[in-house]
């Protein structure tokens, strides 16, 4: 069942399977790196919940709470 990135829990793993809408956003996003069938890992939330700590391939990567909004996954 398909969630967003921003409903993981810290420390949980997912595949990014897609994303809600596709915008200027988005396209930033995926040239992070954040592709679909990409492994990702939340690593921490900032105290007010913005920004994402991710790894992503090996690498650290933080996105803003609304970005994460928009990108769907699995577990």
């Amino acid at each position: 069942m398909p969630t967003t990135l921003s409903q993981l829990a810290v420390g949980s793993s997912a595949t990014v399977t897609g994303f809600t809408e596709f915008n200027t956003h988005v396209q930033r996003i995926m040239a992070l790196g954040l592709v679909e069938q990409t492994a990702i890992t939340l690593i921490r939330k900032a105290p007010a919940g913005d920004p994402l700590e991710l790894n992503v391939m090996g690498d650290r990567l933080s996105i803003r709470g609304e970005d994460a909004k928009r990108i769907l996954v699995e577990l």
